[in-house]
C-alpha cells in the first residue's frame, strides 16, 4: 500500500468531470513533488476513479478541488471515514475559506493558499497549531491559523513537481498537461464598487496598489483571489521549466500548456509591479519558449494559457506567433463597458482587450475571449454593450467563453450574491446568447475540415463513440469507433456540430496504418 494518495478532484463537481476532460492541472503533481522530495511514495487518482475504486493510502490522503467540487469532496470524505488512521488533507481553491471548507467536507485539515510549506510541516509531524495557513479540528471546534507571506521567488524555485506521476492520469497521452511557469499576479488595483457590507475603496493614496487598503478590500479584479492568495508574480527558472517539459515529453505527453495567471508576467518583476507597465520582457519570454521548444523536440505541441490584454501588443503577439502559431491563447475581457471594467479593478478596459484579440489573430494565434455575466455592477445597458462587443469580435476570436459570476473566497466580491442566471435576467441572457451565436457559427465553419487528433477515451454519455482531442488546438470531437483506437493519432473530418464545445466527426486516417 502506498503511503500517500493525491486525489485530483478539480472540476469534478458531483464526482465526474464532464467538461474540459483533457485538462490536467499542475497542482496535484506539485503535491507529489513535495512528497517525493521527502521520500514518501505517492500516487494520483482522479475523483471519479477514486470513488469507483479507492486506492487507500497507509498514511496520507490529499484532495485538491475547487469550490464547485464540494459534492465530490463530501462523497470522498464519506468513502474514507472508516479509515481513521489516515490523515485526510484538503487543499486547492476550495480551501480559500479553510474554516468553511473543513466544516462542510469533514476532512481533518484544510490548507489555505500555497501548500508547499504547510505540506512539509504536516509530513514532518509538526503540531497543527504551529503550522501557518491551515484549519484543523481541536476538541470538536475548527481552529484556523493565519497564513505566512506568499513564497518569494527563490523559495518557489526550490520546489519541483513530479514528472513521473503524470502517468497516473488515464488519458495523459491525449491531455493538455499544464506546466506552471508563473505564480501570482501583477494586478494590485482594487475594485471601486461599493460592496454589500458598505465597504468601498476610494483609492485614498496615489500608491494604492502598493499599500494595504484601510477598508480591507483585497487587491486584484474584484471577482478574483489570485493576488490576495499568491501575491505578486514570481517566475520559475528556465532550467526547471525545461527539465519538466523534457521529462513529460519523455513520458509520452503530447500537449503541454505553459500555465500562468498571465504568461507575459514572466520575469517582469515582483512586489509593486504595475499590471501594464513596463511591457512584457520579450527577451526573457523568448528564452523560455526557445528552451521549451528544444525540450519538446517536435514530439509535443506547446501553447500558453492566459495573458492580460494590456501586455499583448504587436511585439509580444509577434513573438508568441513565431513559437506558437495555430494555438489557443486566453484573453480576459469580462465586460464590454469601459466604466464597469474600471470599477471592477480590471488592469485595462475592453477597448484594449479588442486590440489584443486582433493582434493575436494577426500573428497566427487563436484568441479565446472570456466574459463574466451577472457581475456586481452589471446593468442592462452594460450588458448590451458587452453583447455588442462579443458580436463585433466574431471575426477575430476563435471562441467566446462566458461564465456566470460566483463569489470566490478571499476575493473582494467573496460576500456578494451570485450573479443572476441568464434564464431570469435579461442582461445576462443577452451576453449568453451573443456568445452562443458566435461559438456555433465558428463550429459550423469547421464542417468539412480535417483535424489531426488523438483518441482519448470512450464517450461517457453515448455508447459506441470515442472522444478525440485535437493535437494542436480546436474542438473536442465525437467519432464512431472501437476501443482499439484509444491512444492512436488520427485524422478526423468534421461532419456537424453537436454543441458549443463538441463536434461530430469521422476518422479518415489512422497514423501508422
Amino acid at each position: 500500500m502506498v503511503r500517500a494518495v493525491v486525489v485530483d478532484a478539480l472540476g469534478s463537481g458531483k464526482g465526474t468531470r464532464l467538461l474540459t476532460r483533457d485538462a490536467i492541472g499542475a497542482g496535484p503533481r506539485w503535491i507529489c513533488g513535495v512528497l517525493e522530495s521527502h521520500g514518501i511514495e505517492c500516487r494520483i487518482q482522479t475523483a471519479e476513479a477514486f470513488l469507483r475504486s479507492p486506492q487507500m493510502p497507509s498514511e496520507l490522503l490529499f484532495v485538491s478541488a475547487m469550490s464547485m467540487d464540494m459534492p465530490a469532496v463530501r462523497r470522498i470524505s464519506r468513502a474514507v471515514q472508516k479509515h481513521r488512521d489516515v490523515l485526510k488533507v484538503l487543499g486547492g481553491p476550495i480551501a480559500s475559506n479553510p474554516h468553511d471548507a473543513l466544516v462542510r467536507s469533514g476532512f481533518d485539515v484544510a490548507v489555505y493558499g500555497e501548500g508547499e510549506r504547510p505540506l512539509e510541516a504536516i509530513i514532518g509531524g509538526r503540531e497543527f497549531k504551529h503550522i501557518p495557513g491551515v484549519s484543523f479540528w481541536e476538541d470538536s471546534s475548527v481552529l484556523t491559523n493565519p497564513p505566512e507571506r506568499p513564497l518569494d521567488e527563490a523559495s518557489y524555485n526550490r520546489y519541483m513537481p513530479s514528472i513521473e506521476r503524470i502517468a497516473d492520469y488515464p488519458t495523459f497521452f491525449a491531455g493538455r498537461v499544464y506546466v506552471e511557469v508563473v505564480r501570482g499576479c501583477s494586478n494590485f488595483k482594487r475594485t471601486s464598487l461599493t460592496l454589500s457590507d458598505g465597504r468601498r475603496c476610494t483609492h485614498c493614496t496615489p500608491k494604492c496598489m502598493l499599500s494595504a487598503c484601510p477598508e480591507g478590500i483585497p487587491p486584484g479584479c474584484g471577482y478574483c483571489s489570485v493576488p490576495a492568495v499568491y501575491g505578486p508574480p514570481k517566475s520559475r527558472s528556465v532550467d526547471l521549466v525545461e527539465r519538466e517539459v523534457r521529462g513529460l515529453v519523455e513520458m509520452g505527453v503530447k500537449r503541454i500548456v505553459l500555465s500562468a495567471p498571465d504568461f507575459l508576467d514572466y520575469r517582469r518583476g515582483g512586489s509593486g509591479l504595475d499590471p501594464c507597465n513596463p511591457p512584457a520582457r520579450l527577451e526573457a519570454v523568448e528564452e523560455l519558449l526557445s528552451a521549451c521548444r528544444e525540450a519538446s523536440n517536435g514530439r509535443a505541441r506547446l501553447s500558453v494559457e492566459n495573458v492580460k490584454p494590456c501586455l499583448l501588443d504587436e511585439g509580444s503577439a509577434a513573438l508568441l506567433g513565431r513559437y506558437l502559431a495555430g494555438t489557443d491563447i486566453n484573453i480576459g475581457c469580462e465586460t464590454g463597458d469601459e466604466a464597469h471594467s474600471e470599477e471592477l479593478g480590471r488592469p485595462c478596459g475592453p477597448t484594449r482587450a479588442v486590440e489584443a484579440v486582433r493582434a493575436a489573430r494577426r500573428h497566427g494565434l487563436r484568441p479565446h475571449v472570456y466574459f463574466v455575466y451577472g457581475l456586481p455592477g452589471q446593468t442592462l445597458a452594460r450588458a448590451r454593450r458587452t453583447a455588442r462587443l462579443i458580436e463585433s469580435i466574431a471575426g477575430w476570436a476563435e471562441k467566446v467563453t462566458v461564465y456566470r459570476f460566483k463569489p470566490i473566497p478571499a476575493s473582494a466580491f467573496e460576500s456578494e450574491p451570485a450573479g443572476a442566471a441568464s434564464r431570469t435576467d435579461p442582461g445576462s441572457r443577452l451576453i449568453v446568447k451573443a456568445a452562443r451565436d458566435v461559438n456555433f457559427k465558428k463550429k459550423r465553419e469547421l464542417v468539412g475540415r480535417e483535424v489531426e487528433a488523438i483518441v482519448a477515451e470512450e464517450n461517457l454519455t453515448r455508447r459506441g463513440e470515442l472522444i478525440c482531442f485535437p493535437l494542436l488546438d480546436g474542438p473536442v470531437m465525437a467519432v464512431k469507433g472501437g476501443r482499439e483506437l484509444v491512444g492512436r493519432e488520427v485524422k478526423v473530418r468534421v461532419l456537424g456540430v453537436l454543441s458549443e464545445g463538441l463536434v461530430r466527426g469521422e476518422v479518415v486516417e489512422v497514423a501508422g496504418d
